[in-house]
């Protein structure tokens, strides 16, 4: 089942997936549309009066209460239902174990998202940008995460030194905020419908793309300056788009020569935290990591809540256990509710994830996607994180209710018809209603 899921969960760390045009518009707030995605549900489909029973009975656990719970469409009632379980297993668990402090609330900044490419230098994009970190600011988010791709800063790729700037100068707006910055590293994307950029891997062996990877780490250690460096978070996207295959040793090796390359910069560029991890569906990568890499810190994200391993909340609190036990500081890099059934995700690894992102256009999740966020504030706040990151970012600022017609569209189509009116409320500093309930966890003593 894990290796089942591993293709699936690698889409899910795209964070930018929906790339806008040159334009300066903010992408959307889903990934683009894969070549075949069906739609959920059938054209037509009428809602629920209420929600579920089972819903119901534990929705008043999130900050709203019962009585405000939307209708949920009758044919995403059945995930619902197994999604609010795997939640409410969780919180029993969790209660009680969350006493901790979290050192800072962070959400992806997908708009800097290098899969964007060449569409990050439109002359919109900086203060949309700009008009995002103090939104978030003001929603209590301290940090932010963003994903820079190997090779966008090296001389195999065009426009290396445009790159470098745009993010120093990301990295200056965010500390300018006075909120930390988590640079999160991979490949591109490239050869899928989740980037416009084109590029061939198959120029690298294992030991060269590796070597190219290390180069980019030390340049963004030296030029960018963020506060956290993860020098891998889904290896398993590096062989679903890259085509490149290793070891568990080989990507160990990998890391620890990284760090060695890091450190060796000195000053204030060679003390950056470095770490490295995966998402709960490769735990035991995960542990390889906590035995055998030389990092600060280990990285985990979290998507799915059922599937292979049994609750995937608990599967990411067994892991960061096992890295606190060897003395390492834990985080968690992107976590956001994967609006999918554990059926869903095993029958249809490679054309589903769109589809599943696409879900989180419409407000009736809004109880679950609050307490996902409450669970894993609870994880964080245990285990004493130092950043704790939310993809979904977007949805903080724009969704909509559910209707027939809105679900009849597919996922560009519906990426497309927000587009704008996010980029709107974001430079309005107008936040959703999940965005005023996002505030509200954030903000709590």
């Amino acid at each position: 089942m894990k290796r089942i899921m591993a293709p699936l969960l690698g889409l899910a760390a795209l964070a930018l997936a929906a790339c806008s045009g040159g334009d300066g518009t903010a992408p959307s707030p889903e990934p683009s549309p894969p070549a075949t995605a069906a739609t959920a549900s059938p054209a037509g489909a009428t809602p629920a009066a209420s929600p579920s029973p089972a819903a119901s009975a534990s929705v008043a656990t999130a900050s709203q209460p019962a009585s405000a719970a939307l209708a949920i469409p009758a044919a995403y009632q059945a995930t619902y239902r197994e999604l609010d379980a795997a939640l409410a297993q969780f919180e029993s668990l969790i209660k009680g174990h969350d006493t901790g402090r979290i050192g800072a609330i962070s959400t992806s900044l997908i708009i800097a998202n290098s899969n964007r490419g060449a569409a990050l230098f439109a002359p919109g994009n900086t203060p949309v940008i700009a008009a995002y970190l103090d939104a978030v600011k003001a929603m209590g988010i301290t940090a932010v995460e963003v994903q820079i791709s190997f090779p966008i800063m090296t001389p195999d790729f065009p426009d290396e030194a445009r790159y470098i700037a745009f993010y120093k100068n990301v990295v200056a707006m965010a500390h300018e905020r006075g909120m930390k910055v988590l640079i999160e590293t991979s490949c591109l994307f490239t050869g899928s419908e989740y980037t416009e950029i084109q590029f061939d891997y198959s120029r690298y062996s294992t030991a060269s793309y590796f070597a190219g990877r290390r180069a980019q780490a030390v340049t963004i250690a030296r030029e960018i300056r963020p506060d956290y460096i993860s020098l891998g978070e889904e290896p398993v996207n590096e062989t679903v788009f890259a085509g490149i295959r290793f070891s568990s040793a080989e990507y160990v090796a990998y890391v620890n020569s990284t760090v060695a390359a890091v450190r060796a910069l000195g000053g204030d560029a060679g003390r950056v935290p470095l770490g490295v991890g995966t998402g709960t569906w490769q735990a035991d990568l995960f542990n390889d990591f906590v035995r055998d890499a030389n990092v600060d810190f280990l990285d985990i994200h979290i998507y799915p809540l059922t599937g292979g391993g049994g609750n995937q909340l608990d599967v990411a609190r067994r892991m960061a256990a096992s890295a606190k036990a060897k003395g390492r500081d834990v985080i968690i890099g992107e976590s956001w509710l994967y609006k999918a059934s554990a059926a869903e995700t095993a029958a249809n690894p490679g054309a589903s994830t769109a589809e599943i992102f696409r879900r989180d256009a419409f407000t009736f999740w809004r109880p679950l996607e609050l307490r996902l966020m409450a669970a894993v504030l609870a994880i964080g706040r245990e285990f004493e994180m130092p950043v704790v990151s939310f993809w979904g970012g977007l949805n903080f600022f724009r969704q909509s209710d559910w209707t027939p017609e809105l679900d009849r569209l597919g996922y560009a189509e519906l990426g497309a018809r927000f587009n704008r009116d996010t980029t709107a409320h974001i430079v309005a500093g107008k936040l959703s209603p999940l965005g005023e309930e996002a505030k509200k966890l954030f903000t709590r003593p």
